[in-house]
């Protein structure tokens, strides 16, 4: 099975809309992607690469989607995106395209 995106976000209610509106922008309906939504989304780095990998083997995503947001009760910060994409690299090599987004209140 492949889908078109995995979406990786912070379980951080607060930033719900603004996630959906990213997986809009990027043309995604309702079926097209795995949704990881965990405590610093893209900044818990061991939640981060043991999701990928289970994507990678079960359902082999096109695409993605990396965000961590201001004011994070988990400490993300915007500077782990540079790192979750090393990780995401590591996983899925350089070709998938990866997206990132900073979300902000």
């Amino acid at each position: 099975m492949e889908i078109k995106a995995l979406v990786v976000c912070c379980m951080d209610y607060r930033f719900q809309k603004a996630v959906r509106e990213l997986i809009l922008d990027n043309e995604l309906n309702y079926g097209d992607y795995d949704m990881v939504s965990i405590k610093g989304g893209a900044g818990n780095f061991a939640q981060l690469e043991e999701h990928l990998i289970v994507a990678k083997t079960l359902h082999n995503p096109q695409k993605i989607i990396l965000t961590v947001h201001e004011d994070c009760g988990a400490k993300a910060t915007e500077y782990d995106l540079e790192k979750a994409i090393i990780i995401s690299k590591s996983i899925f090599g350089d070709e998938i395209p990866i997206v990132t987004k900073y979300l902000k209140l």
